[in-house]
């Protein structure tokens, strides 16, 4: 379910100050309304022209909102002066740029290191060279409605220091170009690519959150891309940080490319409308962490059984439902079950033994489907998401959550 909510946005930051800017209210970006228990993805950064200025609320970092000031345009090139080979360019918050002139303008010859976080946003964006001696960006990346068509010109890139955002572009075919990308320190985040059919150009990648740090929500999440069919790219991962997503990729047919060696430990897993995937198998690797996991397996109309998800022995939130196919859940067995439950509409499934629930269990075998991964509806469970706001919110970024609260309010329960 999407849902787009009005905020007053009031932080945001371009190169260096001029004029304090005031708050404006702004239209959010229309964001993914997760299931029981499990966080929304972070939405992208509310749009600012550089002609004419602007704030907003960073949904990147917690912590009290504070006014920031930055120029109304954007430096000429000329005035840009080159930096010394190793230099760091860029500022400590988010810098903003919607144009290929504008990108050469911000990132002078010779820069390895971006200060902060860059937004790439706009059909400007075309041409990513400038940024072909940026070695490490401090904080996050955004690539967001871009014309471009993969990321070629950043190729020098090695490491991310927090998120690495991927979305709403509307001619990306594939995320060549990072060749060189081996770590990124929050969660990569790929989603509503309408053309995209590869991240192949990911095989460098070896670690999100290595450390694990509870500080960064997200892992990988990929969602929203019709064309994408496989998660080749992502084998060589030895860490996926704290965020496995994948849902409403209607043609993913396969998770196999998935790290298949090693332990995995996620707080949160959701697997969900993906109807062409018929195994949950390469997931034998992942587990729950020590406080328990939230697990939503729901829409995925091919999948006979839950082979694969025995090592979520301890499970803090649980959705099983509308997997039209779905008739064994033994691997759950094992699993002690400490939250809210939402199992319903899987019409083939006709042993729930396995489900160690008081509650929340609705037999359903036999029935008639009610929601299929390739039909309509909305899976996980909305009064569920409704009882548990608070669990489902807490922890995100305080702008990010309001706008969440603000849309689960309006729901239709």
């Amino acid at each position: 379910m999407r849902l787009a909510a009005t905020s007053t946005l009031a932080l945001w930051a371009l190169g260096s100050t001029s004029t304090v800017l005031a708050q404006i209210p702004v239209a959010s970006p229309a964001v993914s309304v997760p299931p029981v228990g499990l966080p929304a993805p972070t939405p992208a950064p509310a749009p600012i022209s550089p002609a004419t200025g602007g704030s907003v609320t960073t949904p990147f970092a917690a912590g009290p909102v504070a006014t920031v000031t930055r120029p109304a345009t954007i430096a000429n090139p000329s005035t840009v002066p080159a930096a010394p080979a190793g230099a760091t360019c860029g500022s400590n918050a988010w810098t903003y740029v919607n144009s290929t002139a504008g990108l050469r303008s911000a990132i002078p010859a010779g820069c390895t290191t971006f200060l902060g976080s860059l937004s790439l946003s706009g059909a400007g964006i075309t041409d990513l060279s400038a940024l072909s001696t940026i070695q490490s960006i401090q904080l996050s990346v955004d690539i967001a409605s871009t014309g471009l068509t993969d990321l070629t010109g950043l190729t020098g890139l090695k490491t991310i220091g927090e998120n690495f955002f991927v979305h709403d572009n509307p001619n990306l075919i594939n995320v060549g170009g990072v060749s060189s990308l081996t770590t990124v320190g929050g969660g990569i985040l790929i989603y509503q690519n309408p053309k995209l059919v590869s991240v192949s150009g990911l095989a460098s990648l070896k670690g999100i959150n290595p450390d694990r740090s509870p500080k960064y929500q997200f892992g990988i999440s990929i969602y929203g891309n019709p064309l994408l069919a496989s998660l080749d790219g992502l084998q060589s991962l030895s860490s996926v940080g704290n965020y496995l997503d994948l849902h409403n990729n209607t043609r993913m047919t396969s998770i196999k490319s998935l790290p298949t060696s090693g332990s995995f430990p996620v707080p949160f897993l959701r697997v969900s409308a993906l109807p062409a995937l018929d195994s949950l198998a390469p997931l034998s690797v992942y587990t729950s962490t020590a406080n328990g996991s939230a697990v939503d397996i729901s829409m995925n109309d091919q999948i006979t059984t839950l082979a694969g998800l025995a090592g979520f022995t301890k499970i803090s939130n649980l959705t099983i439902a509308h997997n039209a196919m779905l008739a064994d859940v033994t691997a759950l067995g094992n699993s002690t079950i400490t939250g809210p439950v939402l199992v319903d509409d899987n019409t083939k499934l006709c042993d729930l033994s396995a489900i160690k629930a008081t509650a929340g269990v609705k037999a359903t075998c036999g029935q008639k489907q009610q929601v299929t991964g390739s039909g309509q509806g909305s899976a996980g469970g909305n009064n569920a998401l409704a009882q548990n706001a608070a669990t489902s919110l807490s922890g995100l970024p305080v702008a990010v959550a309001a706008v969440l609260g603000a849309a689960a309010a309006i729901l239709p329960f």
